[in-house]
Formats: structure tokens, C-alpha cells, sequence
């Protein structure tokens, strides 16, 4: 890409050149509308109605409206009189998750709630599409949190958004750069699409082969018999059904340590696993939070051995199974299993993996979701030979390492091509690269 004949100084440090014959304007000199956002109330939710958002229906640049909530046609009259959202107007994210850019490209109504605030471009000055693209740049991103504040959480106020700054070249060039990005950030997303695709069918691939492995064995050839439990079927004539109590030492829950004593968090060095520590892998190696040694001495916390398995007994993550890869403590979201010493712990936990759906049937869905210790020893397990328990532990560590390096590898190049489509848009709109008009 070209650079532009020349440039002036922009007077801002940090932006440094841009383009001659390029201004600054800021936002309130760029609306037709003043700034406002969304009602200040906890509206009344219902089953079906007009679509209400909030700063988390911004994903990936993007509004999003799969999974939102609904208001009445009421409410939304009341709301729109202050908020009124329409086509080619910009939503921000104001508060928590601040600097969220979306262009609106749908006609229908919705409302938004109070963490978005409602930008309204002059169409006369500056295109939309050009200013939603200027706002997810580096140079607005940056401005956004310099103005922003902390207090509870992350926030930036209505003044300082109208005024912040950004760089405005002339209509006609800003519609060539918008017909660039347009076409370059659609290929990158295309990509990235492309690999989310992908990352799923080996995730997909990964359960299908431990659900096999932990249930069918490693011998194509073996008897088989049927395991009297309509969701397992058939399964080597070697192997017993057993309850979970049947092959555990105990199975009992973490605890808490009182938040307001910090003499049981400050400088911790003891792992305290809790449900948010627990992501792809099955083994955890380290957690987010830390207690002291006094949490253990005053029984505020206790401590569990290397090898032990845990299940989440609550909340978004119910059914997650987890290896402790060392010694530590664990809250009382989650279930820890110890087994008896002649089971191996990676073979179960492979196993209660890959019977997640049916461990979720046992909670207590009616209300909020829960396995207790006793739903917990009530899941059906299957018994092979401890050799063949080793022996599938073994292979499934070799087969799923290979997948999740395969996986990390892709999520990598993702990674790599948002960066890019960000430093792209960063570089075009600020016009560290040229655009041809044409």
C-alpha cells in the first residue's frame, strides 16, 4: 500500500502525521443528535417482543441479536423517546466492557439499555460506516480510555465521549476507504470464520474419540455385552457398571475462606481452584486465585491431593470435570471425587467428560441446576480392567494432544489476522496508508 504525497503535523503526539488536506473534528461537531443512552431501570422482561440490547450484544464488532432479551412495545415507546436507534447509527459500549463499536444495519426497532450510548452521525459530514471504523481504530480506542474512569468498573462519561477526536479526510475518501476495509476486513473475517469452523469439528472430533475410547475400549475386536443402561449400550464383556459411590474414597465440596479476613488471601501461595478456572484442558495446572496457609490451619479451606477429580455442582459451568494436576484447594461450587486407589483418576476423568449431558440430567434442574455429593455418587461409571484403564488414559493423552496443538495453532492464526484487520484499519483511516479514490 501507498503512502499519501504529503503531510502535516496532526498536533497530537501520539498520532503524529497525517495526511495534508485532512482535519480533526470532534464528535459532537459530527452528530446531528446529542449523545444519549439507554434507560437507567431494570425494564420488564418478557418471552417475546421488541428486542432489548446491552453492551454484550457487541461481539466481534458486530450487533448481535440471537439470545437477547425482549421488552414490551410499551416500553419501547417510552424508551425510544430519550434512545432511539436506527439504521447507520454507532453504538458504544460506555460502561464495563467500554470502547465496543457497532454500526446499526438492521431497519426493525429495538431499544438499548444504559451501558450503550447512541451516536447519530451527520450524514453531510462524515459517512457511518467511516465513523464506526474510525471508533474501533487504535487511535479512538486509546482516546476512550485515556477519558475513561474506574471506579467499580470501567466507565466513560457522555462528555467525554462527544468529545472525542477523530481524523476526517473528505467524503469522497472516506467512501474509498470504506470500500476498501469493506472488502479487506470481510476476507479476514471470512478466514476467521473459516477456522472457527474448523476448531469446532476437532473439538467435536476430540469428545467423539474419548466418548469411544472410555466407553467401547481400544480393542475393535473385543466381546461385547450389554450394559443394562439404555444410554451406554453395548459395551467389552470384561468390563463391570458400577455408581460412582462404589469406586470413590469420598466425594465432598470446597469451600469459601470469609472474603473480609484478607489474612486468608493476601500473598496466598496455595492454588483455590473455582468453577472460572476451568477451561479446555483437562487437567488443572494453576488458578486464577490464591489463599494462605492460615485458611487451611483455621478449617476455613481444605486441602486436596494430586489426582483428585472435579465436577462443577453449579451455576453456567455445571457438569465441567477437571483433573487436579497437584495439591490444592478448591470453593463450594465445585465436587471433589477421590477414588479408591485401584481406579485411575485420568481414566475417570476422561470418562465423566465425556458423559457430561447425562451428569447435567441428574441436577435438580426445576430450580437452579445442582449435583450435589449424593447426585454426585449416583452417576453411572464403567470399570475396565485397571491395565486397560491406563492403557486408555495413556492413548487418550497422546490422540487429544495432537488435536489441542492443532486447535491452539489455529487459534493462533486467528489471533494473528484480528491483529492485522485491527493495525489495517488503524493505518487506513489515519492515513498512514494511501487509498486511491477509485
Amino acid at each position: 500500500m501507498k503512502r499519501y504525497p504529503a503531510y502535516k503535523d496532526s498536533g497530537v503526539e501520539w498520532l503524529k502525521k497525517i495526511p495534508e488536506g485532512w482535519g480533526f473534528k470532534k464528535l459532537k461537531h459530527i452528530i446531528r443528535k446529542k449523545i444519549t443512552d439507554g434507560p437507567h431501570e431494570s425494564p420488564e422482561f418478557i418471552d417475546d417482543g421488541v428486542p432489548f440490547l446491552s453492551v454484550d450484544s457487541i461481539q466481534d464488532g458486530k450487533l448481535i441479536f440471537e439470545n437477547c432479551r425482549f421488552i414490551s412495545k410499551d416500553a419501547h415507546i417510552r424508551y425510544k423517546k430519550k434512545c432511539h436507534p436506527e439504521k447507520d447509527d454507532i453504538l458504544m459500549g460506555k460502561a464495563a466492557s467500554i470502547g465496543k463499536i457497532a454500526i446499526v444495519d438492521v431497519d426493525f426497532d429495538f431499544s438499548v439499555w444504559s451501558p450503550l450510548a447512541l451516536l447519530k452521525p451527520n450524514k453531510n459530514m462524515v459517512e457511518p460506516k467511516f465513523m464506526e471504523y474510525t471508533l474501533k481504530s487504535d487511535y479512538s480506542q486509546d482516546q476512550i480510555n485515556i477519558f475513561s474512569t474506574l471506579n467499580t468498573q470501567q466507565n466513560i462519561s457522555m462528555d467525554d465521549i462527544k468529545n472525542l477526536s477523530i481524523v476526517l479526510p473528505s467524503k469522497p475518501e472516506q467512501c474509498s476507504i470504506i470500500k476498501l476495509l469493506n472488502q479487506k476486513t470481510t476476507k479476514i473475517d471470512e478466514l476467521i470464520k473459516k477456522n472457527e469452523t474448523l476448531i469446532e469439528l476437532l473439538k467435536e472430533k476430540r469428545q467423539a474419540i474419548i466418548s469411544h475410547a472410555v466407553t467401547k475400549g481400544l480393542d475393535q475386536n473385543a466381546k461385547m455385552k450389554d450394559s443394562g443402561v439404555e444410554w451406554l449400550g453395548k459395551v467389552p464383556e470384561g468390563w463391570e457398571v458400577r455408581r460412582l459411590r462404589y469406586i470413590s474414597k469420598s466425594v465432598k465440596t470446597g469451600a469459601t475462606p470469609p472474603s473480609e479476613n484478607l489474612e486468608y488471601y493476601d500473598e496466598g501461595n496455595i492454588d483455590w481452584y473455582t468453577p472460572g478456572d476451568f477451561g479446555e484442558r483437562l487437567e488443572l495446572m494453576s488458578s486464577s486465585k490464591k489463599i494462605t496457609a492460615l485458611a487451611i490451619k483455621n478449617r476455613v479451606a481444605r486441602i486436596f491431593e494430586k489426582g483428585t477429580i472435579l465436577l462443577v455442582g453449579i451455576g453456567a459451568t455445571l457438569g465441567k470435570i477437571a483433573l487436579m494436576h497437584k495439591q490444592a484447594s478448591l470453593n463450594q461450587q465445585i465436587n471433589a471425587i477421590v477414588l479408591e486407589e485401584r481406579f485411575i483418576p485420568k481414566f475417570y476423568a476422561y470418562y465423566l467428560n465425556s458423559v457430561k449431558d447425562i451428569i447435567i440430567s441428574l441436577s435438580n434442574a426445576a430450580t437452579l441446576g445442582i449435583i450435589n455429593q449424593e447426585r454426585t455418587k449416583q452417576i453411572i461409571c464403567l470399570v475396565p480392567p485397571k491395565e486397560e484403564q491406563i492403557a486408555i488414559a495413556n492413548y487418550l493423552d497422546q490422540k487429544t494432544a495432537r488435536i489441542d496443538e492443532t486447535i491452539q495453532k489455529i487459534q493462533s492464526q486467528n489471533e494473528k489476522l484480528k491483529e492485522y484487520r485491527q493495525a489495517l484499519i488503524s493505518n487506513v483511516v489515519t492515513g498512514k496508508v494511501r487509498v486511491d479514490e477509485n
